[in-house]
């Protein structure tokens, strides 16, 4: 029989149970769970994604920005003795290196496996495509274009971290519309197979917008109409939509049995628009199931928004990740799935050979195949071990940029294999080699990062990255040259010329040219027909309306002419350049703004490819598998 005392106790208990469950519930913004895009038969795959925790209004920064890795020709360096399926698998979970305006890493002219993958964790790897192509979010592709640089310049003595990072940050996602609480954030053109259904993202979208409108215009009228007349013209609105809309979509031969479906769906009285708005519109309407309960959350997912992205307190470190909010010892502070990397020597780089001339240049391998000079740069972003030859990329919000200090020294996290609901950790039971051969790339395992001390709100995070790491680093500074001359970046010339003029090429070809051979320029630039020069290239003028500061536009071009016009906002200089193109002639084209050029680093000279340190975090020893320690 329970006492008073103990009933007591269980009430106190439960209320306390109950407050933190709110206190985590109003703390957490996302949260990572497995993803509602699947259907029925696709049950048994491994796939997560990113819920709101709260609402999310248009035009709001979804998560943290994010670091992206690129992969330098990693077909070209692997070649015919590795698994294809498996490099496709790789390439499937990346994204193309206009994302991130990263198309001059490697010459435009692809040639036998030479091009770029690019690693975008968190918000580039959790982001899931649904099969209408509905999307609630985007990538912003401004944001990386006119990051700064975080590193030193060479001025003061080039850091021995030069390098090791990648400078592609600030990868931003935004929402398209209203995310209701609960909601999973998607977005479109990840590749994903879309399904000829008749209902895409073109009516789901139409179908909000036809109700907005209409309760906007109910609104600005309602103090003149009775809730009788509201309804009256409601009611005709909705039917006039109805109507405009099946001989709309008819003639796309749109599936009518699903337009009727969704509209059945719409309100019935217009004073419930707004709840069905809030809730997510059509697209819930029609597929509740993308739509979460908070309780479910809390019970099926973690929280994901424990980090953001700063610059880091430790010198020449560059990017770190700091505290959201205060963690208490043992506390999750972020979850990172796996991203697994069958064997390390798929990182591993080649000597390469540049092959043709001027704008067709493209690079080859060099035979006989020779030993590896080099690693991807994303080795440095990666956990292994040194006696097993598995790589694991976590692609969890922010667990990138978390950097390194030894136990003892200041670290005051540590990685745990997960326990979360949605992994399988008897894969910590396999072989290494019975790991590689029955799971594909994305793992259904995970690292959490914990707290090992408490936090305060916006102190940088830190782990150990083991005595091995250490050592390795420790080997690279001593051997480092700092006094070695490293020439300016695209990255720095972009913030310290800010607005001054772009050199045209004749002043960039003569005498007094400080511009550095590693340097050249690239536009965002397309045209409309406008007349024909002398030398029968095509001239147009710069298309202001159709041209996007996207990766898709953006072109290896030359600046010819300068003209200033002071009424111009972003400086007083336009533009003649000539575009460079692939598999096509080029053009010229006049009245470029300012804004629409930078400087950009030649294929193969950022510092990414220059001789830096590259080596993978430690898993710590007590936790890594005995059998995945293939290497003995």
């Amino acid at each position: 029989m329970v006492s008073p005392f103990q009933y007591l106790v269980f009430l106190v208990l439960l209320l306390h149970y109950r407050n933190a469950s709110c206190a985590e519930t109003s703390q957490c913004t996302l949260f990572l769970a497995p993803s509602s895009t699947l259907d029925d038969e696709e049950n048994d795959q491994f796939q997560l994604g990113i819920y709101a925790g709260v609402d999310v209004h248009p035009g709001n920064v979804i998560g943290a920005p994010e670091v992206a890795v690129p992969l330098i020709d990693l077909d070209l360096h692997n070649g015919e003795h590795r698994a294809e399926e498996y490099l496709q698998d790789f390439a499937n979970f990346m994204w193309t290196p206009e994302t991130i305006h990263a198309n001059f890493e490697i010459f435009p002219v692809t040639h036998g496996g030479s091009h770029i993958n690019v690693a975008i964790p968190g918000i580039g790897a959790l982001t899931n495509q649904h099969f209408t192509s509905y999307a609630n979010s985007e990538l912003e592709d401004s944001v990386v274009l006119d990051r700064l640089p975080m590193y030193e310049s060479a001025d003061v003595g080039v850091s021995p971290s030069r390098g090791a990072n990648s400078q592609y940050y600030g990868v931003t996602l935004k929402s398209k519309s209203f995310i209701p609480v609960g909601m999973e954030i998607l977005m479109s053109g990840l590749g994903a197979e879309v399904e000829d259904s008749g209902i895409d993202a073109e009516v789901i979208d139409y179908f909000d917008n036809s109700i907005a409108d209409i309760h906007r215009f109910l609104k600005k009228y309602e103090k003149d109409m009775t809730d009788e007349k509201s309804i009256k013209i409601y009611k005709y609105l909705n039917d006039v939509v109805q109507t405009s809309t099946r001989r709309s979509l008819d003639e796309k031969d749109r599936n009518q049995e699903e337009i009727t479906e969704i509209i059945e769906l719409f309100p019935k009285n217009p004073k419930d628009i707004d709840n069905y708005l809030q809730e997510g519109g059509a697209f819930v309407a029609r597929f509740p199931e993308m739509r979460k309960s908070l309780d479910w959350l809390l019970e099926n997912g973690q929280c994901l928004d424990g980090l953001y992205p700063g610059k880091s307190s430790i010198p020449n470190a560059e990017k770190g990740a700091f505290a959201r909010r205060a963690f208490k010892e043992g506390d999750l502070i972020t979850p990172s799935p796996l991203f697994m990397i069958r064997h390390e020597h798929i990182l591993d780089m080649y000597p390469l050979e540049v092959k043709g001339n001027g704008t067709e240049q493209y690079t080859e391998l060099k035979l006989p195949r020779h030993d590896p000079v080099s690693k991807q740069l994303l080795l440095n972003y990666c956990f292994g071990h040194p006696e097993s030859s598995l790589l694991f990329y976590p692609y969890g919000m922010g667990v990138n940029l978390i950097n390194h200090l030894s136990t003892g020294k200041g670290s005051n996290a540590k990685v745990v294999w997960s326990r979360a609901p949605f992994y399988d950790n008897d894969l910590l039971k396999l072989s290494a080699k019975d790991l590689a051969q029955s799971y594909g790339a994305v793992l259904p395992l995970g690292l959490d990062v914990v707290a090992t001390r408490d936090i305060a709100a916006d102190e940088e995070v830190f782990i150990d990255y083991g005595e091995v790491w250490q050592q390795a680093w420790d080997d690279h500074v001593k051997a480092w040259d700092s006094s070695k001359k490293w020439p300016k970046e695209a990255l720095e010339l972009n913030a310290e010329r800010g607005k001054e003029p772009f050199m045209t090429l004749s002043e960039m070809q003569g005498s007094g040219n400080l511009m550095p051979d590693n340097i050249m320029t690239a536009c965002h630039a397309i045209g409309y027909k406008d007349s024909e020069t002398s030398d029968k290239k095509p001239t147009v003028q710069f298309d202001e309306k159709n041209t996007k500061l996207t990766g898709d536009q953006f072109k290896m071009c030359d600046v010819l002419e300068r003209h200033e016009k002071s009424e111009v906002v972003d400086s007083g200089y336009l533009y003649t350049v000539q575009m460079h193109q692939v598999d096509a002639d080029d053009i010229i084209i006049t009245n470029v703004p300012h804004s629409h050029i930078r400087y950009v680093d030649k294929p193969y000279q950022s510092s990414m490819h220059k001789e830096s340190f590259r080596h993978p975090i430690q898993i710590p020893d007590e936790m890594f598998p005995p059998s995945w320690r293939d290497k003995k």
